[in-house]
């Protein structure tokens, strides 16, 4: 499936679609769990967890970066209606193991309860659990 599709339908121009997917790309070796990280950390023969938590702040300020600038210089998209709060609480309720896994990921490793490999199994029972509800 071409992964631009979804965001074209909803009016936006193929070029900012492609340059966003690209500059979002990069988010991907900073946040938890990032198999870069745990390479990186391996390879280094230092920690796991440090690794993984030095990406946190990074990758939050990336996102948070690639989000204003989508506001202020993005194509405007179909304007739909405002979600009503029960819609809104639904979302974030399925929202909320997901958006936990680096904070168990990385609390994990790091008070000892599990390992790195531990974490991974853990991370994907998470998104399995999520997925599986809706």
């Amino acid at each position: 499936m071409d992964a631009t599709r979804p965001m074209a339908q909803e009016g936006h121009s193929p070029q900012f679609v492609a340059s966003l997917i690209a500059a979002a790309s990069t988010i991907v070796a900073f946040v938890p769990p990032s198999i870069m990280a745990v390479a990186q950390g391996a390879i280094g023969n230092v920690s796991i967890a440090g690794p993984l938590l030095a990406g946190t702040v990074p990758g939050l300020v990336v996102g948070l970066g690639l989000m204003i600038y989508c506001d202020f210089f993005g194509s405007a998209g179909f304007h739909r209606k405002r979600a009503m709060l029960p819609q809104q609480a639904g979302a974030a309720r399925d929202a909320a193991l997901p958006l936990m896994i680096p904070a168990i990921l990385l609390g994990g490793i790091m008070t000892g309860w599990f390992t790195p490999t531990e974490a991974a199994d853990i991370a994907i029972a998470c998104i399995w659990r999520s997925s599986s509800r809706s």
